[in-house]
């Protein structure tokens, strides 16, 4: 198939997905610098959720700024995951180096943070090949806008000025965004990862497997 553009997810494509304890700790984190009283882990699935009104409330009952306890989440999760990844304790996938042979431009949609996507791309030298990085922030404003909302990997399509484009992904959601946006799906389903209930229009076992694809 011959693409204007290839836009990949990072978590589970580029580098290993986050361990859900990384994210209760953030949360517990921002709890305690905040003041508001809530569990953990409950949190913690709020924001990987989206659920912007729940966290509100919990904010109002204390008292406590949304915008501020965002902010200071995002904090904290940025520099968690940064100092994870540079710790080595979660590793970049070996076959990005693939991604230098793929003669087209590419991009990175991400459910993460955009500071964390921007010095993962940094670190692993893809910073300088990956045209636009269009990510969910942990503000108000766009905490609730998680795949498979596709405004995101809209933006990035208009981005790279892509007509013609795939997403490459690990989760069904991946799949169902790039289906609401009428693109074409790559599945990647890595050694040791569970079954994924989805249907692709592609699916492949390492990023080598883009070559064949794009031409």
């Amino acid at each position: 198939m011959t693409y204007d553009a290839l836009v990949l997810d990072s978590d589970g494509v580029l580098v290993e997905p986050p361990r859900p304890a990384t994210f209760v700790e953030v949360a517990r984190t921002a709890l305690d610098d905040t003041g508001v009283t809530a569990e953990p882990t409950t949190v913690a699935r709020d924001v990987a959720a989206g659920r912007l009104e729940d966290i509100a409330k919990r904010c109002r009952d204390a008292g406590v700024d949304l915008a501020s306890f965002c902010q200071r989440a995002a904090t904290t999760a940025f520099a968690t995951q940064r100092r994870e990844l540079e710790a080595g304790c979660r590793a970049v996938y070996d076959d990005i180096r693939a991604l230098w042979d793929l003669d087209l431009p590419l991009g990175v949609v991400s459910d993460n943070q955009p500071q964390f996507v921007q010095h993962l791309l940094r670190y692993c030298g893809l910073d300088e090949l990956v045209g636009t990085v269009r990510c969910r922030s942990f503000a108000p404003r766009t905490l609730e806008r998680r795949k498979p909302d596709p405004t995101n990997l809209g933006a990035a399509l208009s981005d790279l000025d892509a007509e013609t484009a795939a997403y490459v992904g690990d989760r069904a959601v991946d799949v169902e965004t790039a289906d609401r946006l009428g693109i074409d799906s790559v599945l990647i389903e890595r050694e040791g990862a569970g079954p994924v209930e989805a249907s692709p229009d592609y699916r492949i076992g390492t990023l080598r497997g883009l070559s064949t694809l794009v031409g």
